[in-house]
């Protein structure tokens, strides 16, 4: 019995020790208070955990921040003095103990105690380490930069701690410095670049005029000219025009290293898809272009000549350049390029793209559904680009006018692809031809199921044509006016524009106040524009902008008054003024983007470059 009533005590004693007495594994409970500002909680833990672990010292710091948030000074006070006279050469500890005399106001003693720590500094590399990084935890920037430049001087070594100091430098917001050290650290070692690029990137982000930008370029450009052979500074250059989009300057130093060091293009070919993507056509050809004329021994002919057609392609629709005569030259340049590679998967992509040319503006449908059923038929074609030349078989099909046989492959292509964009961009496309043959109800409830697309440019499509329908049919209930609309827009696509004038003129006179009259006058300006006749294209444009520039049009006619004065006619002050109505008037359009780029090109902000095209000392 007395047995037994030793072990009750003995575990008793036991359980009341574990709930009096917090464990090692409380630590992230410590850190949980501290967060949420509990300091009483926490400092129990932290203090426990610093008096009596054997890793204690870890705990230190957050125990004595602990203390400061609780205003226990004196107390602090107390647990420094004690690790002073532990470790007098540990200085951090006089910066936490001048940091204690600062919360209390003396700031005076603080100082004492923060010179205090300077002076006593030795040529230890990690004792400067240490208390530069005291320094910097407190955002003490200016003692933390001098213990760092003391510290080289003690080690004589002035190529010491340049990540430090550039992070130092770069809160204290003393930029042209801290490049310097990054720049250097960087010659240093190249495999620093990542890190240097990252922190740039952040120095840049908080800075709003650009300032930060500039001191960089300025810096990386004079070091280039004064030490041509240290590529990694280009490489750099070129990350930093690329930050700024300024794909042709980026373009000038990527073009140097390739020729020094002979990368046969590889480095230029990802800056062109870049300049590509991002929507600089031109910049983006002419590195294409540059690849290319390396010949067909290089290893990257076939894919620069592959974008450089896909762009020339995008250049020609863009400028309106799609009369037989240009569109005869670029189907020469891609029969070229397919003749140079075969029939074969990997000119399968230019021979759709050939077939498209020759369907729509060659009038060459024959020639194009054959090439396409080659591709059709071809093994070892992508699954994606099987189910779009598909889709394009279906549109010079309805093209051709054979709309049954095109309603027939835009089905196929939809039930292949039930789940993903090529199958709701056919269900798109079949919506359109229900709308053509004016079967507006189901084409409605196609277009509904659509609006909700994953695809943000189908959506797009399907609300627009939605609202088309809807808004013309609503008062409307013998849908008569809408099926004329419906099939000169047909014509339209036909390429038969003189019956679509024509069929638009007579519903014009037939349904004159009409609530498709905005939509009959934009389409007149796109076939004029189509023709060429920049002149009455403009007419028309402006008469939507003028009358029914609250409707739906009125930011797309805009546009197209500021993209035919820009491209077409040469015209900047004009083409400037209408990008700046859409701008300020039209704030939510989809074309804001394109507008405020294109307008600040005219006005000049990216126009001249910085006189390095030859950065490199190219003689052997």
């Amino acid at each position: 019995m007395k047995k037994a009533f030793i072990i009750l005590i003995l575990m008793l004693g036991l359980l009341v020790s574990g709930f009096a007495q917090p464990k090692f594994n409380d630590s992230k409970l410590a850190h949980e208070y501290y967060r949420n500002k509990e300091f009483d909680k926490a400092i129990v833990i932290f203090k426990y955990m610093y008096e009596n672990s054997r890793s204690g010292q870890s705990y230190y710091s957050m125990y004595l921040r602990c203390l400061s948030e609780l205003q226990e000074y004196d107390l602090a006070e107390k647990v420094i003095k004690k690790e002073i006279r532990k470790n007098a050469k540990e200085l951090s500890n006089l910066v936490e103990l001048g940091y204690i005399y600062e919360m209390q106001g003396d700031v005076k003693k603080a100082e004492d105690k923060y010179n205090q720590a300077i002076k006593n500094m030795s040529d230890n590399r990690n004792q400067v380490i240490r208390l530069a990084s005291s320094f910097r935890s407190k955002r003490k920037y200016t003692y933390a930069k001098e213990v760092l430049l003391n510290g080289r001087s003690l080690l004589h070594d002035n190529t010491l701690f340049r990540n430090d100091l550039a992070n130092v430098y770069l809160m204290e917001r003393e930029y042209v410095a801290m490049i310097d050290e990054y720049l250097n650290w960087m010659q240093d070692n190249p495999n620093n670049l990542k890190y240097v690029k990252n922190r740039l990137k952040s120095a840049m982000y908080i800075d709003v005029d650009d300032d930060v930008y500039n001191m960089i370029k300025d810096g990386l450009v004079k070091r280039i000219q004064a030490n041509p052979n240290i590529i990694i500074y280009n490489e750099l250059l070129i990350w930093l025009y690329i930050q700024k989009k300024e794909f042709k300057k980026a373009f000038y130093q990527a073009r140097a290293i390739d020729k020094r060091k002979q990368e046969d293009g590889k480095r230029i070919m990802s800056l062109g898809n870049m300049a590509k993507s991002n929507d600089e056509l031109d910049v983006a050809a002419e590195i294409f272009e540059y690849v290319a004329a390396k010949g067909k021994s290089s290893p990257n002919y076939f894919q620069a000549k592959t974008a450089l057609l896909g762009v020339s392609y995008q250049l020609y629709i863009r400028q309106n350049n799609t009369g037989a005569a240009e569109m005869g030259e670029l189907e020469i340049l891609f029969q070229d390029v397919i003749d140079d590679f075969g029939n074969g998967p990997e000119t399968a992509g230019l021979m759709l793209d050939l077939a498209h040319i020759r369907a729509f503006y060659l009038d060459k449908t024959s020639e194009a559904k054959k090439s396409i059923q080659k591709i059709i038929e071809m093994k070892g074609v992508k699954r994606d680009l099987l189910q779009i030349s598909k889709l394009e078989l279906a549109d010079i099909l309805l093209f051709d006018g054979e709309i049954w046989e095109a309603a027939l492959l835009f089905g196929q292509v939809e039930k292949d692809n039930e789940e993903n964009p090529i199958g709701h961009e056919a269900k798109f496309r079949k919506a359109r031809l229900a709308y053509y043959a004016g079967d507006f109800m189901w084409a409605q409830a196609q277009l509904d199921v659509l609006k909700a697309s994953t695809s943000k440019l189908i959506a797009n499509d399907a609300f627009h044509l939605a609202s088309l329908i809807n808004d013309n049919t609503a008062l409307d209930t013998s849908e008569t006016a809408m099926m004329m609309f419906a099939r000169a827009d047909l014509l339209i696509y036909q390429n038969k524009n003189k019956i679509a004038l024509a069929t638009f003129d007579s519903l014009m006179k037939a349904f004159p106040y009409h609530s498709l009259s905005d939509e009959i006058v934009y389409k007149k300006g796109e076939i004029a524009l189509n023709n060429k006749n920049y002149e009455l294209a403009i007419e028309n444009f402006k008469l939507v902008v003028d009358v029914y520039g609250n409707d739906i049009l009125g930011d797309n006619a805009l546009f197209q008054l500021a993209s035919i004065t820009d491209f077409n006619q040469n015209e900047p002050e004009q083409a400037m003024e209408y990008y700046k109505k859409l701008i300020t008037e039209y704030p939510g359009s989809i074309f804001v983007v394109e507008a405020r780029k294109r307008y600040r090109y005219l006005r000049g902000d990216k126009k001249g470059e910085d006189g390095i095209e030859q950065p490199l000392n190219l003689t052997p």
